[in-house]
């Protein structure tokens, strides 16, 4: 910014003119359409006019080099005043040589199978479906161009435009058929004509053919029919010639099905696969479905349509090929789905017949074998020891001390009497008993859940304990006998002369002074 305070006058800017009394250096601008590279002008005469091929807008210090798609005449201001009109396109960015276009002339004719809109750059080329047969032409947009000239015809009914760009239509080859504006052509369909080249599409659907008898069928390339091929159905007209066909064509045999002969006129025709077989193509014949097998773990019923078409279920089997049905799992084996093999039943379970999985032995058994089918199969539990789980390939382990298991014992201490019990008075039971052990003679247990002879107490002096067995001493010792500790009879030890013993001792006593005894006992 100059200084306004200063004493000396200041040069003016470029693109500008400074007249008597001008305040600053960019009061007033060159006009639009002229510039200036000085700075000592005093009047808009001294600007430069701008350059054709350029333009120059107010206060220009250099002329700017016009853009692609435009024209810059001498003294041009704004270049947008002078678009390459519509129909045309300017190929350089300048002038045919280097400096701008100057002139409309120079805007060139946009060329066969394009359009060009208004100040375009580069022609576009005719969309897929259209053609441009003329030169200079400009496209008619959806959103808003006057309704001039087109560029892009639309492709006529009977040919295609399959490519962008495309100057003449192709015509569709005998056998096709095309809508206009299309970029492919149609193959005719059977029960219509498309006997010449270029049918359109409302010719093919008029052209319908007579198809008779039934079992035949029109190829669309002459009138004449022809006899429906193996494999396919060609149901026809029906009702006379009089009566044309609209869809008639040859139709495929269905899956699961085949053709055993040519000249079929109805689906019902075609022959299911017979049971075990299968077909899983449409139009097949009689030597394709020979081969085709069902494979093991399946079934295929009649019309069947895959190889695995019904797998068999859990509880069933299937170990060979091309069978309709399944197999019942045999009893002593388990079946899951779609299976080819019994699985053998495992060590503590047992399979019915039928079974997909195996069952549990009951609690209070086991099993050790493979291939049980019931549970009376399963063992009840070894005496001695107790099974408290379903489904046990061995017991679990022994019954405890102060018990006893006599067999199927649930658990390690029974008590109900007939797996087992506490062990009873007059006996032992130790670990894994299968019966109380008796106390021996000349002993007793008074107690229930004896654990081991040691619980067994020695019959007290004066007392006899006969057998085993014993839950409490026998009786007294007799009279004249008597019985020391683990006594195992009333006449344990005979008393001897001197001496003299009353019921229940358990050592003699001697005579007292003054007396005497002469006998034993």
């Amino acid at each position: 910014m100059p200084d306004l305070h200063s004493s000396s006058p200041m040069r003016c800017e470029r693109g500008h003119f400074c007249p008597t009394g001008t305040l600053h250096d960019r009061q007033h601008k060159c006009p639009g359409g002229s510039f200036s590279t000085g700075t000592t002008l005093y009047e808009a005469a001294q600007c430069q006019v701008c350059p054709a091929g350029s333009y120059c807008p107010a206060g220009s210090y250099t002329a700017r080099q016009c853009p692609v798609g435009y024209y810059c005449p001498e003294g041009t201001e704004n270049y947008k005043r002078y678009p390459c009109a519509s129909g045309t396109y300017a190929a350089f960015e300048g002038n045919a040589r280097a400096l701008g276009l100057t002139s409309a002339a120079q805007c060139l004719s946009c060329p066969l199978g394009h359009y060009c809109e208004h100040h375009t750059a580069r022609p576009q080329p005719c969309p897929v479906g259209t053609y441009g047969p003329a030169e200079g032409a400009l496209y008619v947009s959806a959103h808003g161009d006057p309704p001039a000239a087109t560029a892009c015809l639309p492709c006529a009914a009977g040919s295609v435009c399959p490519l962008q760009g495309m100057s003449a239509m192709q015509e569709c080859p005998v056998g096709t058929y095309s809508p206009a504006k299309s970029s492919s052509c149609f193959e005719c369909r059977l029960g219509h004509l498309c006997q010449a080249a270029g049918t359109t599409q409302a010719a093919y659907e008029a052209a319908l053919c007579i198809t008779e008898p039934a079992g035949s069928y029109c190829t669309g390339l002459s009138a004449a029919t022809v006899e429906c091929p193996l494999g396919f159905v060609c149901p026809g007209s029906g009702g006379g010639a009089a009566r044309l066909s609209q869809t008639w064509e040859q139709r495929k045999c269905p899956v699961g099905t085949f053709a055993a002969a040519a000249g079929l006129n109805s689906e019902s025709q075609c022959v299911p696969t017979a049971d075990g077989y299968y077909t899983d193509l449409q139009a097949s014949i009689a030597s394709m479905v020979a081969p085709n097998d069902c494979e093991f773990g399946h079934a295929c019923p009649g019309g069947s349509r895959s190889a695995y078409q019904v797998p068999c279920q859990a509880g069933y089997y299937q170990d060979e090929r091309a069978k309709a049905t399944c197999k019942v799992c045999p009893a002593g084996s388990y079946c899951t789905g779609a299976t080819f093999r019994p699985v053998l039943c495992p060590p503590g379970r047992y399979c019915p017949a039928q079974s997909s999985q195996p069952q549990l032995c009951p609690v209070g058994t086991f099993s050790a074998a493979v291939g049980r089918d019931s549970a009376a199969d399963c063992s009840p539990c070894l005496a001695g020891h107790y099974c408290a789980q379903a489904g046990l390939e061995f017991p679990d382990g022994l019954c405890d001390p102060g018990s006893y298991c006599i067999a199927g014992a649930t658990n390690s201490a029974p008590s109900d009497g007939t797996t087992g019990s506490v062990c009873p008075p007059g006996g032992y039971c130790e670990l894994g008993s299968r019966r109380p052990a008796n106390c021996p003679p000349g002993t007793y247990n008074s107690a229930t859940g004896g654990r081991s002879r040691a619980d067994c107490t020695a019959c007290p002096p004066g007392k006899y304990c006969a057998g085993t067995n014993n839950p409490a001493p026998g009786g007294d010792c007799s009279p004249g006998y008597y019985c020391p500790g683990r006594s195992q009879t009333p006449t344990a030890k005979t008393t001897l002369p001197g001496y003299f013993s009353v019921a229940g001792s358990g050592a003699p006593e001697p005579c007292a002074a003054g007396t005497y005894g002469p006998f034993t006992a």
